[in-house]
């Protein structure tokens, strides 16, 4: 009554915040609460930040990967990367690179129709492994695979209908990575992209004891 918002008129929600070591399946979690809040409707932004509180702790990681029309630094909106961010077209990591997009809708946008192929790569520094690919769509695991050297893929997906896509990227940490980045594993998650499986112009939240 004071300020005319209520508790969940928010646009983000943290996912991965800090070290791995810290709480190993506090990511899981919070991904689960992050999927309710969509199956709902509530299309929040997921996010991934670093929690650096002291000299000992890695700064700058996790970090978040924001699309925005002109990324050079003397170009930097801050309004644009605030509506960019706000809209899903970001992805949070840990050092695996991704490009992704469903028939050629990104992260944040509406794909119309009942079927699309989820295509991109992932891409890391040498000493970054990122070779296993987890797709969801509702939220639940839809396709498991082993990237290939090139980190290519193309999936075809059906959806009977409206829904929305998220994808996961995990790795081992290897020798160099523990020393470069200790307590972080590499790790990579998207934003969804929307389905309009209907092709009524908009996305309908699933009701959650439907998925």
């Amino acid at each position: 009554p004071v300020t005319g918002v209520r508790d969940l008129d928010f646009d983000a929600m943290e996912l991965v915040n800090g070290t791995f070591e810290f709480s190993p399946t506090r990511t899981a979690a919070l991904r689960e609460d992050w999927f309710s809040f969509l199956r709902q409707g509530v299309a929040l932004t997921g996010t991934a930040n670093s929690d650096s509180h002291g000299k000992s702790q890695q700064v700058g990681l996790p970090r978040n990967m924001v699309r925005i029309a002109d990324d050079r630094l003397a170009a930097f909106d801050v309004d644009a990367f605030a509506a960019s961010l706000r809209r899903g077209a970001s992805y949070g990591t840990t050092g695996p690179q991704i490009e992704v997009a469903l028939d050629g809708t990104e992260m944040g946008g509406l794909h119309q129709g009942r079927t699309g192929t989820l295509a991109g790569r992932v891409f890391a520094a040498a000493w970054i492994d990122a070779s296993e690919l987890h797709v969801q769509i509702d939220g639940h695991t839809a396709h498991v695979e082993t990237l290939s050297e090139d980190g290519r893929f193309e999936i075809p997906l059906d959806f009977e209908r409206d829904a929305f896509v998220t994808l996961e990227v995990f790795g081992e940490a290897t020798e160099i990575y523990r020393a470069v980045l200790p307590g972080h594993r590499p790790y990579a998650f998207t934003n969804p992209v929307f389905v309009d499986a209907d092709g009524d112009g908009r996305w309908t939240a699933p009701a959650p004891s439907d998925r």
